[in-house]
C-alpha cells in the first residue's frame, strides 16, 4: 500500500480508512439483497409485456404510416445469474 500512497501522495490511514468502510459497505452487496428475488419476479412479468407493444407498435407503424421493413425481435427473456 505504500507504494501507492507515494504515487498518489496520500496519506496511509487515509487509505486504510477507505479500504475498511468499502468492505463494510460492500459485505451486503456480497451477500445479496433479500428483495432482488421479487424484483426478478416483477421483470420476469413485465418483459413479456413490453416485447407485445413493441410488436403492436411495429405493427400499427407499418400499417399507417410505412415504418420498418423488418419486424422487431421476439422478446426473449433475460435470466438474471
Amino acid at each position: 500500500m505504500a507504494p501507492v500512497c507515494q504515487h498518489y501522495e496520500l496519506k496511509q490511514p487515509v487509505v486504510a480508512g477507505w479500504k475498511t468502510e468499502f468492505w463494510e459497505r460492500a459485505s451486503p452487496v456480497v451477500a445479496g439483497d433479500p428483495q432482488r428475488p421479487a424484483e426478478q419476479e416483477r421483470i420476469a412479468e413485465l418483459e413479456p409485456l413490453v416485447g407485445r407493444r413493441r410488436r403492436r407498435r411495429w405493427i400499427w407503424r407499418n400499417r399507417f404510416d410505412g415504418g420498418d421493413v423488418v419486424p422487431p425481435p421476439v422478446s426473449i427473456p433475460i435470466r438474471a445469474m
